[in-house]
Order: C-alpha cells, then sequence, then structure tokens
C-alpha cells in the first residue's frame, strides 16, 4: 500500500547557517531534519552545476538509461578536484562535527539525483520511506546538497516528527498497511535554492515530490562516526575519514590499536604523513 502525502509548502521552514547552530541542532532534534545555507562558496556550486549539465548533454545523446546516467556522472564528478573541496569543506565538517563528534567518516557510495521532466524510475523518483529501510545505520546523517533551485514538483518531501516513531515497518519497499492510516503531516521543501543543504535523520519518512517541467540536480552524501557501529551495507560501501579528534590523535602517535607499552620512548611521537591532513595538530610535529 502506497501512501499518498498531502503537501503543504515550506515556507514557514527556517534555513541555518553555521553560526547558528544550536538552533539548527534543536530543529534537527525535534523534526528529523533540518536545512542549512552559505555552507559552499557559490563559485563551487556552480561549477558543479556546470559540470553535471556538461556531462548530461554528453550522455543523453548515447541513449543510456536515466539511472545509470546518474551513476556515470557522479563516478566523473568524484574524481574531480572540484567534489575534493565539497567533501572536505571546512564548514560542512564543522557542521557535521555538531551531530557526529570529532571522527567522521564519509561512506562510499555518494547518489547523484537528477529529477528530469520525463524521469520515471521509482528509483529516482521515490515514495514515503525510510533510509533505515535500506540498510543505513541509526548513526549515520544524510547530507543532500542542492545544485539546483527545486520546486514543489520536483523537489524532497519530508514528514516532520516522523523520525521519532522509530523504525516503522515495512511491506515491498512501502509501509505497512497496518501503520498506513497514521495522521502524518508531509512538507515539500519547495524553497530550497542552489547550494542549500538538507541534513536528515535515516528514520525520518521521506519522498520526492514528482517533476516539473525543469531539471533539478543534488547529491546525497552519507556521514557517520567511525566510533559508532557501522551496518552491514556500510562495510559494504566503505569509508573515508574525513576528520578525526585528539583521542583518535593520541592512538596515532602511540601507533596501534594493541598501544604496545614504550613503542616511542626515545624517539619522537609521529604521524604518517599519509594522515597528516586528518590531524591538524601534527603539523607541530615531526613527520615521517
Amino acid at each position: 500500500m502506497t501512501i499518498q502525502p498531502k503537501l503543504a509548502s515550506s515556507l514557514s521552514i527556517p534555513k541555518y547557517t553555521v553560526n547558528e547552530i544550536q538552533q539548527s541542532l534543536c530543529f534537527f532534534a525535534e523534526n528529523g531534519f533540518v536545512i542549512y545555507k552559505d555552507v559552499y562558496s557559490n563559485e563551487v556550486i556552480g561549477q558543479c552545476s556546470e559540470f553535471i549539465d556538461n556531462a548530461c548533454q554528453i550522455h543523453s545523446s548515447a541513449h543510456i538509461d536515466n539511472s545509470n546516467i546518474n551513476f556515470l556522472i557522479m563516478k566523473s564528478l568524484a574524481r574531480t578536484d572540484l567534489f575534493n573541496s565539497i567533501e572536505h569543506s571546512e564548514m560542512q565538517i564543522n557542521i557535521l562535527k555538531e551531530y557526529l563528534g570529532p571522527d567522521i567518516a564519509k561512506l562510499g557510495g555518494d547518489h547523484l539525483s537528477l529529477i528530469r521532466p520525463t524521469e520515471s524510475s521509482n528509483l529516482v523518483v521515490k515514495n514515503l520511506h525510510s533510509d533505515a529501510w535500506t540498510g543505513t545505520s541509526v548513526n549515520t546523517i544524510f547530507w543532500n546538497l542542492f545544485f539546483t533551485d527545486a520546486n514543489k514538483e520536483n523537489t524532497l518531501g519530508v514528514c516532520p516528527g516522523s523520525h521519532a516513531l522509530g523504525n516503522l515497518p515495512v511491506k515491498n519497499r512501502n509501509l505497512d498497511a497496518d501503520v498506513s492510516s497514521l495522521n502524518l503531516d508531509c512538507i515539500a521543501l519547495d524553497t530550497i535554492k542552489q547550494g542549500n543543504v538538507v541534513l536528515w535523520h535515516p528514520f525520518l519518512l521521506h519522498f520526492t515530490t514528482g517533476t516539473s517541467a525543469v531539471r533539478r540536480s543534488s547529491v546525497v552524501m552519507r556521514f557517520t562516526s567511525t566510533q559508532t557501529p557501522f551496518s552491514s551495507q556500510e562495510k559494504s560501501l566503505g569509508y573515508k575519514s574525513i576528520s578525526n579528534g585528539p583521542l583518535s590523535y593520541v592512538m596515532r602517535l602511540v601507533g596501534s590499536d594493541y598501544a604496545s607499552p614504550y613503542r616511542v620512548l626515545g624517539g619522537v611521537p609521529a604521524i604518517d604523513k599519509r594522515l597528516e591532513y586528518l590531524y591538524p595538530c601534527s603539523k607541530k610535529l615531526h613527520i615521517k
């Protein structure tokens, strides 16, 4: 049974900056999602948008299935210095630290969402669902960066507060009929602008509102703490460390998780040069 949510506008939904982190954390805890603005420079977002537009023109002429086009474009975008600057954005990491702590991993398998006027795939235009249903850990944060504006016809829809219901039962990828009578308030995030980020909890019920006359593009990334358990899916996808805190830093100085006594006695505690970028403190010490 598929629920057709009754949509309301998101005109009253606030957008937060990194300087309003306490307010944004409270909003997230209550609603299960939050919107951030001014996380990245307009130049970086504009260049990513242009990259995707150009790639769309190239692949569309090759008569490739839309879902495969999304995968191919994401694969090529991920290899660029441009996307690397997004992955390691200082402002992005500062926000994530407030949710996950200092030891942050970016999971593999970034998803490029291209909502085209003719899109029909349910892998792209999705019904009401929770990401926990597909194997995402409860410790993971979703980070959806928009490269274009969105409108009520093609945007992300959310059910505020539905994360607090827990991991609702599912049958055949849809909400179980036994709980389908829930009186859920759903909104279309129709005020999303290019460069905005929507962050949400894996228990949050959300969906795609549909398609419109213009294309909408965004990339969904997932972040978690290296100090919490990974789901089987997340282990399979792998991860990349993008931030590590002082306790992890000390363990790297010691050298191994076995913490062998006196390993550095008479020598210099040091961080492997390959990991220097993860430990800002390491620049003050001798690097191997």
